[in-house]
């Protein structure tokens, strides 16, 4: 996997800029790339991108789903199918994880960088979960079937998951988390200017007590 990723990158002409953190055999590696950025950008933005790779999580459930991109709408909006044929720009399927699993991961998520006082560039995981909340996607029964099960695999790693040690309180953790604002400068100034629909930073916090409201989320991990 190691390999196949460094291939494509520089046959990508971008350039990895951790080459001494990337290791053989390790059940996750982060890439940080380097591209020729032809646009003008703030400085809260950087101009290389993450490719992260995780192996010790098991992904379900799963749903095959069409890829696609803002590139290929606009063609397809355009009637330039000779363009999409040309540099074969057509969505293709893709076996991906549901939904429902990541909206869970990400309730964690938001609570392990709390926890860890991981704040800093943090705070996209509030955006998600509003926007997966706010879709017709998402299916609660689904939450409901699979959280012991996904809380039990976060505990398999818990020194990087604390938030599902046993003894924890997540719903306490994320009530604290909306109480101090501790994700709100971050939220303001670095993903509010990467998301692609601006969502204020109160209409993430109250989707977070609706979520804790409805009881989805145990109280006690045990």
């Amino acid at each position: 996997m190691k390999e196949f990723i460094l291939s494509k990158i520089e046959n990508s002409k971008m350039e990895v800029m951790n080459h001494n953190e990337i290791r053989s055999r390790r059940d996750f590696n982060s890439y940080k790339v380097r591209f020729e950025n032809v646009f003008d950008y703030e400085d809260d933005v950087f101009s290389h991108i993450v490719v992260e790779t995780i192996v010790a999580y098991r992904p379900y459930p799963t749903t095959s789903i069409f890829v696609n991109n803002f590139v290929t709408n606009y063609l397809i909006e355009m009637d330039r199918s000779d363009i999409i044929n040309s540099y074969d720009l057509q969505p293709f399927k893709m076996l991906i994880q549901s939904i429902d699993r990541t909206f869970i991961d990400k309730l964690f998520a938001i609570c392990d960088y709390h926890i860890q006082g991981k704040y800093e560039r943090y705070s996209r995981p509030l955006y998600d979960l509003y926007m997966i909340w706010k879709s017709s996607l998402l299916n609660i029964d689904r939450v409901n079937e699979i959280m012991l099960d996904v809380i039990y695999d976060r505990q398999r790693f818990e020194d990087r998951n604390p938030s599902c040690k046993k003894g924890s309180h997540p719903n306490l953790i994320l009530k604290e988390i909306i109480e101090t604002e501790v994700y709100k400068d971050d939220y303001l100034n670095v993903t509010d200017k990467l998301i692609y629909k601006s969502v204020p930073y109160e209409h993430c916090t109250e989707t977070i007590f609706e979520i804790i409201n409805l009881g989805i989320i145990p109280d006690l991990i045990v």
